[in-house]
């Protein structure tokens, strides 16, 4: 049997879950082998974009934002800070909370990070019409939001 010839039955291609799954598998595939070139952990990017787009954050609040589990965040942290990414600094009313702030090579490497986001965004939704795009965004942003 040839699986490449072989045509989806109708039933999964009329499946809304069944149809963002598999390009929610191609796109996070893309996106592990672009972000493995940036040095980064899958999903990594987010933090340095949340830093510098809302200011420096603790970890709890940090981790509600994404919605991570903090474990999860602090393995992301972790190699974000070895790599001189980002730092964690004391909170300034509470010694206790660290603050995680972005450094300049953070930034220098988030506009690496946009790029190549727009690029891969580009190779998966590029083919669709530009208003057909932004109807596409407006949906996910209600989903997300609903």
């Amino acid at each position: 049997m040839v699986f490449s010839r072989m045509k989806l039955p109708l039933p999964l291609l009329n499946s809304e879950a069944f149809m963002l799954g598999r390009i929610r598998g191609r796109l996070v595939k893309r996106l592990m082998e672009e972000h493995a070139k940036l040095g980064l952990r899958f999903g990594s990017g987010t933090i340095l974009i949340c830093n510098e787009d809302v200011g420096p954050l603790s970890q709890r609040e940090l981790s509600e934002l994404l919605e991570v589990d903090p474990s999860e965040l602090v393995r992301h942290i972790d190699l974000l800070e070895k790599a001189g990414l980002v730092q964690r600094l004391a909170h300034g009313e509470d010694r206790r909370i660290n603050s995680l702030h972005i450094t300049g090579a953070g930034r220098e490497l988030r506009k690496n990070y946009d790029r190549m986001i727009l690029r891969v965004e580009n190779e998966m939704f590029g083919a669709l019409p530009d208003d057909v795009r932004a109807g596409f965004i407006r949906t996910l942003q209600t989903l997300f939001e609903g």
